[in-house]
């Protein structure tokens, strides 16, 4: 009899944000999003770990922790912020508690206990340091930590240069690595990008498998015996896992599970419609409107009806169930097909679904491990899985990605397709630049190394990307003309051969991202 299990993956990214933006008003925004992520659902998501190890529940799943992430909770500045930034919400909590009445001062009362709680973790429990909590996590055998990109480029537009492939890969682990201190065995292609001979990259750097989307593998060539339920192995024996595209649809929007009616609205946060005087100067006259965390309303009939704690908790249990039960059935046919193998579903989600958007999302993940042993299903990582299934399908998989309908046009749309022309022209000069400049030291070798971080945070996928959402347009093409600048800047003082010492002090402070970056990771390998 085949044996069911399940690959969660959750992918955990954000933009670095130079520190000398911070006091911008446009711009400080961006460190209260990371903020309220470490709030509701990096430190509830970890807590959760925490709860399960101690009641002796088995759990495994993956994380992918994209190296300006990792810049970022690691940043002493930002931590301190932070705190901050809970201590405000503690006050508006008390100002909230004391403003309410009935219902909604209970609500309000639970919401502050959380944000107590979630304040003692982070200085008491976790030391201010979220990644040593991953990788004693990691250590433990709970979860796998996937290596990925230096920043989210979309790979296959770089494929005919394969210098750029390599130093994103290449800085990818080393952040993974100084991190983390030891080097992943699976790799997380942003958007799950994928062309032809991106395999050779992968394990030209001793990786062991990655994540398509179930497009590139079911018309792959052959057709995979297996489906989405079985890896396959490339030529070169790389393997891969085809990330069931349907799971998204269950939990996202009106019809999926986080759009039930008795869950909470996040769109009802007082932040949004109090005036300033009740927010307790979380939010101060003028400045951008924020999700504070607490909101009174559910979802039903339009944001009208008083949020009840106890109804969403159950709904969260019978929607883990209905989850569990729809893969074990889906789990259940294909082994009709294939009775003696070990049948898996990939099921991968941006981690900021939960609890940012899905406030109840992180206690159903949490079910999810919980009732897992009634539907006869385990939970799995993709370096065990590989081990158990030894005998793979060849299968050369065809270019796919995750957004839209699979091919990444939304990155290339008419509103961005620009910033792809001025970035591959960049990196084409950055690779000249390596090989002319290869034996550089002193100041010329830290502009160099400069220009390479400008050059990768450049090719960031993110900027096109919220180009395309129409999400701070004015932001993303600000940034991503200040790294190509800043490159063009570097470019022509080399060519010049005149160097301004304080400019490059002036960037190199603002530029915090990769201290350790080398120059010669955009080197033609001979």
């Amino acid at each position: 009899m085949s044996k069911k299990s399940i690959i969660l993956t959750f992918i955990g990214h954000e933009e670095f944000v130079p520190h000398q933006v911070q006091s911008h008003h446009d711009y400080s925004r961006f460190y209260l999003k990371l903020y309220g992520l470490l709030t509701r659902t990096y430190i509830p998501l970890l807590d959760m770990c925490r709860r399960l190890e101690k009641d002796g529940i088995p759990f495994s799943f993956m994380m992918v922790l994209s190296p300006s992430l990792c810049a970022m909770l690691d940043d002493e500045i930002i931590r301190s912020g932070y705190i901050q930034y809970l201590e405000k919400l503690l006050q508006l909590g008390e100002s909230e508690i004391s403003r309410h009445t009935g219902s909604e001062k209970k609500l309000a009362e639970i919401y502050f206990e959380k944000l107590q709680r979630v304040k003692s973790l982070f200085i008491n429990e976790f030391g201010q340091n979220l990644l040593n909590e991953f990788k004693r996590l990691a250590a433990a055998g709970y979860i796998e930590l996937l290596g990925t990109t230096a920043t989210p480029v979309f790979l296959p537009h770089y494929i005919d240069l394969t210098e750029v492939i390599n130093a994103q890969i290449e800085v990818g682990l080393i952040s993974h690595r100084h991190y983390f201190g030891t080097l992943p065995s699976g790799f997380w292609l942003p958007h799950m990008g994928y062309t032809e001979g991106l395999e050779k990259n992968l394990k030209s750097f001793g990786l062991k498998y990655s994540i398509l989307d179930a497009q590139g593998i079911l018309c792959g060539n052959p057709t995979p015996d297996e489906g989405i339920f079985a890896p396959v192995r490339c030529s070169n024996s790389f393997v891969l896992y085809a990330g069931d595209r349907t799971e998204p649809s269950m939990l996202i929007g009106s019809s999926g599970y986080s759009g039930n009616s008795v869950y909470r609205a996040e769109s009802q946060d007082v932040s949004f419609h109090e005036n300033t005087a009740n927010l307790a100067g979380f939010i101060q006259e003028g400045e951008s409107r924020i999700a504070s965390g607490f909101s009174y309303n559910a979802q039903e009939n339009g944001n009208s009806g008083v949020y009840d704690y106890v109804a969403a908790e159950n709904q969260v249990r019978c929607d883990a169930r209905d989850f569990l039960e729809r893969q074990s059935q889906k789990l259940t046919q294909a082994s009709i097909y294939q009775p003696e193998k070990t049948l898996s579903l990939v099921c991968a989600y941006d981690v900021e679904f939960f609890g940012k958007e899905w406030y109840e999302g992180i206690d159903w993940i949490e079910q999810l491990f919980r009732l897992a042993p009634e539907y006869a299903i385990s939970f799995d990582i993709g370096s065990e899985h590989c081990q158990k299934n030894t005998c793979l399908q060849t299968v050369q998989p065809c270019m796919s990605a995750s957004p839209r309908v699979g091919y990444g046009e939304n990155l290339v749309y008419a509103t961005n397709n620009w910033i792809l022309r001025y970035t591959r022209k960049a990196s084409e000069r950055m690779i000249d630049l390596a090989g002319r400049f290869s034996d550089s030291t002193g100041l010329k070798a830290r502009i160099l190394n400069l220009a390479a971080k400008e050059v990768l945070l450049a090719q960031s996928s993110s900027w096109p990307q919220m180009i395309y959402e129409q999400n701070c347009i004015e932001y993303a093409e600000e940034l991503v003309k200040d790294r190509l600048i800043a490159f063009t800047t570097i470019y022509d003082s080399l060519g010049a051969n005149s160097i301004s010492t304080e400019w490059l002090i002036r960037y190199e402070k603002q530029d915090t991202l990769f201290p350790w970056i080398n120059y010669r990771v955009f080197s033609r390998k001979k």
